[in-house]
């Protein structure tokens, strides 16, 4: 069965912020994932790229001929779909490419950490992987306990007799969520 992965080159250069079709080799297509670290020989450049996969498919459009992933760097998941949503509509509003943006949400490769990381997973540590909560009506408060990111509008909101930012009021809320359960919250803005 022939499947296809879209990377997202890790990559400055803005002509190439985009998705590009390679084909998975039959030796990767049982370890492959979406969000995983890969190397694919890009253009006539005789060495490989640093990418990440964004998505796999049975089918694709493209008719011509495709490269193939050369290798799989690790097993570790490490771009998730709402990390990419989140980096993407960042990467749209700055004027920036989505590897800049990447770079930045993503911290570079350290094979010790990532092993210690990888071990936990198998050992059913309670880690897991950051959620999106994005709420329309901003009453209800995110769930507690998660690592929580959050993409808003930057619109205002009467509270008080002042008006706050609508992300100020999200970090309040859920900051008050976790004090209430006796616990501590952190903010980075």
């Amino acid at each position: 069965m022939a499947l296809f992965a879209q990377v997202a080159i890790d990559s400055a250069l803005p002509q190439l912020d985009r998705y590009f079709d390679y084909a998975v080799p039959e030796a990767l297509q049982a370890e492959i994932r979406v969000g995983q670290r890969v190397r694919v020989p890009f253009g006539r450049a005789k060495s490989l790229q640093d990418a990440f996969v964004v998505g796999l498919s049975d089918t694709i459009d493209y008719q011509g001929k495709l490269g193939e992933i050369d290798q799989l760097v690790s097993p570790a998941v490490v771009l998730d779909e709402a990390v990419l949503a989140l980096c993407r509509a960042v990467a749209d509003r700055q004027a920036a490419t989505l590897a800049d943006t990447l770079t930045t949400a993503i911290p570079p490769r350290s094979v010790a950490v990532e092993k210690k990381w990888l071990e936990s997973l198998i050992a059913g540590s309670p880690i897991t992987p950051a959620k999106a909560h994005v709420t329309a009506d901003l009453g209800d408060p995110l769930l507690a306990g998660d690592r929580t990111y959050l993409l808003v509008e930057p619109r205002g909101r009467e509270v008080a007799g002042y008006r706050l930012p609508v992300w100020a009021l999200e970090a309040i809320r859920v900051a008050a969520a976790e004090l209430a359960q006796d616990k501590s919250a952190i903010l980075i803005v």
